[in-house]
């Protein structure tokens, strides 16, 4: 999406606080990289009260990710990528982008119906093949 409104980014607001949250601890940077994002989707230097309030009204517990991600309304597949990575820069700002961070990125994903193309090079995978065996000496 090109222009936001305030109503379009409440989902996408909380979207973002579910980031912070996914491994388990909301450090401050992670919480004015998000106020700035969603300042710049706006096109404003600071956001209005109306989506503070909207903030603050988060609750980790009773965050439905799916259905806040059926609420939005994307155009395609630029305005899935574009979400996916705010997403993935709240995961980022604390220079740790851990498993459960690499795994809200991909809930997030499936539930805008990316494919893989859109997120692969916002993730990583922990699962490994075959470990070679280690070389005699």
């Amino acid at each position: 999406m090109s222009e936001w409104t305030v109503e379009q980014l409440k989902p996408v607001a909380h979207i973002l606080v579910g980031a912070a949250h996914a491994d388990g601890q909301v450090q401050l940077e992670e919480e004015s990289i998000i106020l700035q994002l969603l300042a710049g989707l706006l096109g404003r230097d600071e956001l209005p009260d109306e989506l503070i309030a909207h903030l603050g009204r988060f609750d980790p517990e009773r965050f439905d990710l799916p259905g806040t991600c059926k609420a939005l309304e994307l155009d395609g597949p630029d305005d899935r990528h574009q979400l996916l990575q705010l997403v993935a820069q709240v995961t980022e700002v604390d220079d740790v982008h851990d498993l459960d961070e690499s795994h809200y990125i991909l809930q997030v994903a499936r539930a805008i119906n990316a494919v893989p193309e859109e997120y692969e090079d916002l993730t990583f995978d922990a699962t490994y093949g075959e470990v070679p065996p280690l070389p005699r000496s």
